[in-house]
């Protein structure tokens, strides 16, 4: 398959799709978007994710027109309201496809790095094109309209942070807004071990579902760790404009210093492309003596995923598996 573009829906926005905005904090000077975008890119190759990620200009001219309507509007969210001051259709274009936040720009490294739902969204591995703007003390960068990365020919798994990582922080408290992965698995808001993450990419059409079949994690001595996990099936946490993938958290923090190593095993469901459109179907019907033949396009059965373009294929389940292990940090 070709190229991928996932339009995320103001409905979806609302219901929590994109919904999901850092608390205020201070930080440094705003950082231009071929900064904000050098640090991604680094951030992805760090872990082993498809990087290379280019800017789109007038995506990030729309990201800016939201960041300004957000400050004009003491405002921090995924929509515009026409009438309002500083709206703008492209402005709201980039709301909805993007991940905001206030107070907390791009200075020495990712400000999402501890805000798991958004992250998921930056490394995903079909990103390939974004809009990114520090401006007005807000921060907007474009996530779903750029999914545009060729789909690979075979399915492929990968985890942040990626295999043999030796600098992960043993525990975290995610800190986003309206909820994190540990509250949306009953955790509260006490600290649990890193938020790990597992992305599976493949030959079938964009909104494939992964769904989790196990996760466990071993640490030293082979001792089993308690983990909790969200997936695209789990009920109202992972809406369908996220990767394909999973969330995983320890319900407690880890060991400083300590290897583990994460297994995880998952089905993903979806469509399987075919690379050619299926032929008409014709039937010929007589009538007085006179023959008739009627045919209907291949394409009348094919699936119509969110960005309006038909995709003909049949469904399909694939079933794969990702192992990793990490070396967490020494504990202070």
């Amino acid at each position: 398959m070709g190229s991928r573009v996932r339009g995320a829906l103001l409905a979806a926005a609302l219901a929590g799709a994109l919904a999901l905005w850092l608390r205020p904090t201070a930080g440094a000077p705003a950082a231009s978007p071929q900064r904000i975008i050098a640090l991604l890119n680094a951030e992805r190759a760090r872990n082993g994710i498809p990087a290379g990620i280019v800017e789109n200009t007038t995506w990030t001219a729309d990201c800016n027109r939201h960041n300004h309507y957000e400050q004009l509007n003491d405002f921090l969210g995924h929509t515009e309201i026409a009438g309002a001051s500083g709206y703008s259709a492209d402005g709201k274009l980039a709301a909805m496809n993007s991940t905001v936040d206030v107070g907390a720009p791009w200075g020495p490294g990712d400000p999402y790095d501890n805000a798991p739902f958004h992250l998921f969204q930056l490394l995903a591995p079909p990103l390939a094109v974004l809009g990114a703007k520090d401006s007005y003390g807000h921060d907007c960068v474009t996530t779903l309209l750029g999914d545009t990365r060729p789909s690979p020919a075979e399915p492929l798994a990968y985890s942040y942070p990626g295999n043999g990582r030796t600098d992960v922080e043993p525990s975290e408290r995610a800190d986003e807004l309206p909820t994190t992965p540990a509250q949306e698995l009953g955790l509260g808001s006490a600290a649990t071990g890193p938020n790990l993450f597992v992305y599976f990419d493949g030959p079938w059409a964009p909104d494939a579902s992964a769904h989790v079949t196990s996760a466990t994690i071993s640490g030293p001595n082979g001792a089993a760790v308690a983990v909790r996990f969200l997936d695209n099936t789990t009920a109202g946490a992972l809406p369908g404009s996220y990767p394909t993938g999973a969330i995983i958290v320890p319900v407690s923090p880890l060991l400083g210093d300590s290897v583990y190593n994460v297994a995880v095993s998952a089905s993903v469901s979806g469509i399987a492309p075919l690379s050619t459109p299926p032929p008409p179907t014709c039937t010929t019907s007589t009538n007085n003596g006179t023959s008739t033949t009627t045919c209907t396009s291949g394409t009348e059965d094919c699936v119509l995923p969110q960005n309006a373009r038909k995709i003909c294929g049949l469904p399909e389940t694939w079933t794969l598996r990702k192992d990793f292990s990490f070396t967490t940090a020494a504990r202070g």
